[in-house]
């Protein structure tokens, strides 16, 4: 696998979650828009249909705090790889794009520099860290 996708499965985990979250919030938005609770007159099968919508946004908490672990480990990870890398613009553009997921223009503000210059030193930072990462 080369550098570039080996860093960016940071990103599409986090885009992952990302979604796991919206929907796990419509589901309990859900809840909200049906008919107005009234205890009394609950159905058993409405009370089941809550019980599963429960049960749903449940498992969806867990399958979101597994992922979430994950991408702590990852990041964890690929910042100790990053932080093997020599020079220290490297190791920035690289920390800045994928472990902090910022834009390339937020990257060229930080950095001060143009953003012409960023792609150029992303572009050299991704040789050095795939010289690296080539034994993994």
């Amino acid at each position: 696998m080369n550098a570039k996708k080996y860093l960016k499965q940071i990103q599409q985990l986090d885009r992952e979650i990302d979604r796991k979250i919206c929907e796990k919030n419509k589901i309990y938005a859900s809840l909200f828009k049906s008919s107005k609770y009234q205890p009394d007159l609950v159905s058993k099968s409405r009370s089941s249909r809550l019980d599963d919508t429960y049960a749903k946004i449940i498992d969806l908490s867990n399958e979101i705090d597994s992922m979430v672990d994950r991408l702590v480990d990852m990041k964890v990870k690929v910042t100790r790889l990053i932080d093997q890398l020599e020079d220290r613009r490297n190791r920035a553009v690289l920390s800045y794009r994928y472990v902090a997921g910022k834009r390339w223009e937020e990257i060229a503000e930080i950095m001060g520099y143009e953003v012409r210059w960023v792609y150029r030193l992303h572009g050299q930072a991704l040789k050095e860290f795939d010289k690296i990462t080539r034994n993994l």
